[in-house]
């Protein structure tokens, strides 16, 4: 039920565009909710936009439990799937949809950073395909970059070794919790 909701909520924001350069989104309604979830101003998003779906997908959820899940995301991707998995979270290297896909920024071999913290990139896995799995993905564009301008959905490929570019550190799973109806 979770993962369904998730899906139906990533899917729902498909196609919403930034203000280039990270200052804001064409849809205001949508800006306020990223604004809900931490946004500011020219700050990368794709972490938030995660933050905004797993959260509006558990919407009818305990509260506490919604209280907790936000206090595990942060506007980086590294530091939110680090703080997920060592708070309970499940993760693997199998996709299923609704799951939370995470990417490391490799340069040369070796992860890109800036000050402390490792770039990368996270979306949505929104189907199983034959080359890999496709994701739905805040603050990308058509070639899949991590630096975009829109929410789009990407066929992405198993790459969990790569010398340049973005490389998979895992899939976080959603917990199972019972939903209000």
């Amino acid at each position: 039920m979770v993962r369904k909701k998730i899906l139906e909520t990533a899917k729902s924001y498909l196609e919403q565009k930034e203000v280039k350069g990270n200052k804001g989104f064409i849809d205001k309604h949508f800006q306020e909710k990223m604004e809900a979830v931490g946004w500011q101003k020219g700050q990368a998003w794709c972490s938030y936009f995660a933050e905004l779906v797993w959260i509006e997908g558990y919407g009818k959820s305990n509260s506490l439990f919604i209280s907790e899940l936000t206090k595990l995301f942060s506007a980086n991707a590294i530091s939110t799937f680090n703080q997920l998995v060592s708070n309970g979270f499940d993760s693997n290297e199998v996709p299923e949809p609704g799951d939370l896909v995470v990417w490391m920024s490799v340069s040369k071999g070796q992860p890109k950073k800036i000050g402390k913290w490792t770039l990368g990139h996270i979306g949505i896995v929104s189907d199983i395909t034959e080359k890999g799995f496709k994701s739905i993905e805040g603050n990308s564009n058509n070639t899949g970059s991590r630096e975009g301008i829109k929410v789009v959905e990407k066929q992405r490929g198993m790459a969990w070794k790569v010398y340049n570019g973005l490389q998979l550190v895992g899939f976080v799973k959603p917990k199972k919790v019972k939903l209000r109806t």
